[in-house]
């Protein structure tokens, strides 16, 4: 199976039924009601908080809060320690770590000398779970052990059972799923014998969950199914563990099963407003959609995701997502975006192996402490036992014997009395002697054994001394190569952030030079069509040599790794090579080599290349060098796929863009040319500026029956897509006004409606498409100018007589599905003066946002109109141009922008 890295915990927790703990609430808060003494009051509010927070956090906050704020003044200290407890578990349910280990923390400091067991346990459980969801498992075990003692002692089965799949649950994610299912297993007929359904239902989740992880999928559904039906009984919140069973379908590559059950997840979750577990279900539901090939979808999860993910700082949900918008811009076409994240991705995947790696080497050390302690334990029990059996048989003696010379006192007159039984009890009390003395002998033996078997203890001791010295010095190495591994971690990190391949070639070559003999460095890149391996990268001695290409069927070691998927690690050529291939002719004389090392560079089971490295002495390699060279094939392999997949990208992108620059070309051919324009008008200005090469807008200009027809058209979104509704609009527009001779400009508005629904055919294929368009016909009269104006969704503003008027368009748009057969706009009429000023715009000029995310909005706009009509038209652009600039700042241009100025 497919590895998933989930941290979800979705199973761990407390053990809460809800029916149960709301009727406990209940109750709990009908006695707060009545009259209460201060301290009866606090445990009242604290047991509230703990009974309600599994349903209402919020509440169960305050209550805790109140409950803490009385204990201070009383100077009560189970108070305080269980009031901290209840805070450690709101802060853990909403995510907030920090706050929850500071809480926990207090809680423990003032509750670890009493006897309060069952906060104490509800402190170390809390602690584990969120130690768990931080991938720290050791300390998560540790914590989990402590609570599992303190409720065995108290014999409290409903917590036992929740230690145990907890405990199992840390097994889970070090991925030993045997051990995690034998706690499961274990947990769940406690459960039951205390008639626990919650954290039954629970136990049938968590098994579930490992038999998914191990690649059971139909087994796990099974137990999922269980798992639905009983928490839909007792009605318990799924929405946690619907996303591991969306996780299942998805590794099953049933998607529709996987979005229904997800989306329900969803739905669950964002209730909650749990970051980290919303961050998880969207991340699930990016891969859902891109796998049913609906990629604005995804991208919106995916993006979702990394807000919540990068809110609660979970490095390998962040991972997750990066790479999953890489896939959705590249499947989108949107070639800098897809190497953005992709680059975003690499960057921070390596650290995420790196924590993990050293999360289950801290595990590995802690379970092997954890053994050694339990067998010294053990080795103690065994003798104390037998020493308390020793003691036990001497004071049996000395018993008997005071109770001989006891008896024998209190007879002394009696037997002077009775001198016939005197002899018959001399004989029983010689009898009982001789039976002292036969036990005083075994006991002497007993010592003997005794003492012989604390000799062997202490022999023992010695040897676990040796082994514990052994211990240490493989601790030693594990530390060695942890530090080698970081190194190596380091090194693997330059590689495959750069995606230049000759520069990872040399930050290679630099680094091996430096720890073995390296006289060659090759790495070869295979073709499968061409069944070749082309070394573009193969430096001798310091020096790169010219490119050359092998034949995979030639007699080369390079060639035999690749057909085999295997490595070659050799100490003496000469007398090894026949394993492998046949002869040495294709190498050359004049470069002896004894030592190679040859790996395949795979990624998925697909073989890209081979990285090998020689050496002209014998023996030159160790298991040491192997190793090393195997832990940066695997980020060589992914420098080769990232090298190959930007080359992708990067030639896709050049062709989109060389075509979309064709585009414009023909975009800007549509576009009323400055001769026409100085033709109607003495002054104006033009402010256009597309998103991306190509526009969703265009301004248009025409001339009919004496009239001269302006308009600033907007049409659905931008680029290519919007482009297209833009010739479109265009072509309609002259079809309306210059064949059909159309000049009243509300009637224009209602025909180009009819005319983008037909085209597009939106009443049968349900497309939205369409446009917001505001325009203008002006008419020279004697004394003036008969402006008639019309607008879609958008506004005119005017400037007559050095005041400013806005005229607001019908809130209509041109296109798309509505119920009226035709669309009817208003006619708007003005006489002004010579010298007036016209502005037509689109909104994408108002809706540009600054770094933090504040539009500049109407009201700003209109403000900037009246700071700078009294300017001639060419300084008026160049001062919007600025403002827009000091707004915008570095924050990318969100929508196309049109604005015109136009004096009558």
């Amino acid at each position: 199976m497919k590895k998933i890295i989930l941290f979800l915990f979705v199973f761990l927790g407390m053990g809460f039924g809800a029916r149960a703990q709301q009727n406990k609430a209940d109750s709990l808060e009908k006695l707060l009601s009545k009259k209460l003494t201060d301290t009866v009051r606090v445990n009242v509010l604290n047991e509230l908080a703990f009974a309600i927070y599994p349903i209402n956090p919020e509440k169960s906050k305050e209550y805790s809060s109140e409950a803490l704020k009385s204990s201070e003044k009383l100077n009560y200290t189970k108070g305080i320690g269980y009031a901290y407890v209840n805070m450690g578990l709101y802060f853990r349910q909403k995510g907030e770590f920090e706050q929850a280990f500071e809480s926990l923390s207090k809680a423990l400091e003032i509750l670890e000398p009493t006897s309060e067991i069952e906060a104490r346990g509800n402190a170390y459980i809390t602690l584990g779970l969120i130690n768990a969801q931080q991938g720290n498992f050791a300390k998560s075990h540790q914590n989990h052990l402590k609570a599992l003692k303190l409720y065995e002692n108290a014999n409290n089965k409903e917590k036992i059972a929740v230690c145990l799949a907890n405990i199992g649950s840390t097994y889970l994610f070090q991925e030993e799923y045997t051990l995690a299912l034998q706690y499961y297993f274990k947990s769940l007929p406690v459960s039951q014998s205390v008639n626990d359904q919650w954290r039954e239902a629970n136990c049938y989740g968590n098994i579930a969950w490992a038999y998914s992880r191990k690649g059971n999928y139909d087994t796990a559904l099974i137990y999922f199914d269980k798992y639905l039906v009983l928490a839909k009984e007792i009605k318990q919140p799924t929405g946690r563990v619907l996303i591991v069973i969306g996780e299942t379908y998805l590794e099953k590559k049933e998607y529709p099963q996987a979005l229904e059950v997800l989306r329900e997840s969803f739905a669950s979750l964002e209730k909650s407003k749990n970051k980290y577990y919303v961050a998880e279900v969207c991340n699930a539901l990016g891969k859902t959609y891109l796998g049913l090939n609906r990629s604005d979808s995804a991208l919106f999860f995916y993006k979702k995701a990394l807000f919540y993910a990068q809110a609660v700082g979970a490095k390998a949900l962040v991972s997750k997502s990066y790479e999953g918008v890489s896939k959705v811009y590249q499947k989108q076409n949107k070639i800098d975006s897809a190497y953005k994240y992709l680059d975003l991705f690499i960057q921070l995947k390596d650290s995420v192996y790196k924590e993990e790696t050293l999360r289950k080497m801290n595990f590995a050390q802690f379970t092997h402490d954890l053994e050694k302690k339990q067998t010294e334990i053990t080795i103690l029990q065994e003798q104390n036992s037998k020493e308390v059996i020793a003691r036990n048989l001497i004071i049996v003696v000395v018993v008997l014997l005071l109770s001989g010379t006891v008896l024998l006192f209190i007879n002394r007159n009696k037997i002077k009395k009775k001198n016939n039984l005197l002899y018959l009890q001399n004989i029983e009390i010689k009898e009982k002697t001789e039976e002292i003395l036969t036990k005083n002998n075994e006991i002497l033996v007993q010592n003997e054994e005794l003492q012989q078997q604390k000799e062997e203890i202490m022999s023992q001791r010695d040897n676990i001394s040796v082994k514990n010295e052994e211990l240490q010095h493989q601790k030693e190495k594990i530390e060695e190569a942890s530090r080698s591994m970081g190194i190596i971690s380091e090194i693997g990190q330059q590689i495959t952030a750069t995606l230049n391949l000759e520069k990872a070639v040399m930050i290679l070559y630099q680094y091996i030079n430096e720890i073995m003999s390296v006289d060659e460095l090759g790495i070869g890149t295979y073709d499968p069509q061409s069944q070749k391996i082309s070394y573009e990268y193969y430096i001798y001695k310091g020096e790169r040599e010219p490119f050359f290409e092998l034949s995979i069927e030639h007699e080369r070691f390079s060639t035999w790794v690749i057909r085999h998927q295997k490595s070659l690690f050799l100490g003496n050529v000469h007398a090894e090579y026949t394993t492998y291939i046949k002869n040495l002719d294709s190498y050359s004389a004049d470069r002896p080599f004894h030592s190679i090392i040859c790996l395949p560079l795979m990624i998925s089971e697909r073989v890209l290349g081979v990285v090998s490295i020689r050496s002209a002495d014998k023996y030159a390699y160790n298991e040491y060098h192997l190793d090393v060279l195997q832990a940066l094939a695997s980020y060589i392999s992914i420098a080769l796929e990232n090298t190959s997949s930007y080359q992708l990208l990067k030639e896709a992108n050049k062709n989109i863009t060389d075509s979309i620059r064709y585009a414009q070309d023909i975009q800007q051919a549509i576009l009323p040319p400055e001769e026409e324009i100085k033709a109607f008008f003495s002054e104006y200005f033009i402010v256009y500026s597309p998103k991306d090469i190509v526009s969703g807008d265009f301004y248009w200009l025409t001339r009919s029956q004496n009239k001269t027809f302006v308009a600033v058209v907007d049409c659905t979104g931008h680029g290519v897509p919007g482009a297209f509704m833009s010739m479109i609009g265009n072509t309609l527009l002259n079809e309306i006004v210059n064949i059909e001779n159309i000049t009243e400009t509300n009637e224009v508005l209602s025909q180009l409606d009819q005319k983008i629904r037909l085209a597009l055919q939106q009443d049968s294929r349900r497309n939205q498409d369409g446009m917001d368009l505001s325009i203008c016909s002006i008419e020279a009269m004697n004394d003036g100018f008969q402006i008639i104006f019309s607008g879609a969704k958008s506004n005119l503003i005017y400037i007559q007589h050095g005041k400013s008027y806005k005229i607001k368009g019908d809130s209509k748009t041109i296109g798309g599905i509505h119920k009226e057969k035709k669309l009817t706009f208003t006619k708007h009429q003005r006489f002004l003066p010579a010298e007036s000023l016209l502005y037509l715009y689109s909104d994408g000029f108002i809706d540009q946002a600054d770094p933090e995310g504040n539009r500049i909005g109407s009201t700003q706009f209109e403000a900037w109109i009246k700071e700078v009509y009294v300017r001639d038209l060419p300084l008026q652009k160049e001062f919007f141009l600025d403002k827009l600039r000091q707004h915008q700042k570095d924050v990318r241009q969100r929508d196309d922008i049109t604005l015109l100025g136009l004096k009558l």
